[in-house]
């Protein structure tokens, strides 16, 4: 199953719902439309749900938005990821980039080529994600002492 998450942005991301929704690809799919006006024809679709997770977990892939808290949880739960920025929501490429380039999600930069991206997840190499060691605690230590 391929899972779409578009996220919370008050404007939604109609372009990427409709360009799933015509994908031909013989997989079950399922959209988080969130605010987006466009409805998916060929697609079981949501608007908003408390969580995501059940879907993470289950999907084989996952196309994303750019949004730093949904693309960290799904690099901790190993997940396929294709990430796609929503031209309608100022965001910086930056997290895209050096994701991309670091092999852990595939990039697509032009939603024309969503097939394509969606056709060589399949083979893709993805890298394994390790979260950074946290030290915030010997931050606040070295602070008060």
């Amino acid at each position: 199953m391929i899972f779409v998450t578009v996220g919370t942005s008050r404007v939604g991301f109609n372009s990427l719902i409709r360009q799933v929704d015509n994908l031909k690809i013989n997989e079950d799919i399922i959209c988080q439309i969130g605010n987006g006006k466009y409805i998916p024809k060929n697609c079981k679709w949501f608007k908003f749900e408390s969580s995501l997770i059940n879907y993470f977990k289950k999907a084989r892939l996952i196309i994303t938005h750019d949004g730093a808290g949904t693309l960290f949880e799904l690099l901790k739960l190993g997940k396929k990821v294709i990430v796609i920025q929503n031209p309608d929501v100022i965001s910086n490429p930056d997290l895209a980039l050096k994701l991309s380039q670091e092999k852990y999600v595939i990039w697509c930069k032009n939603i024309n080529d969503l097939s394509s991206s969606v056709i060589n997840s399949k083979n893709f190499k993805y890298s394994k994600y390790q979260s950074p060691k946290c030290e915030i605690n010997l931050n606040i230590e070295g602070f008060l002492k």
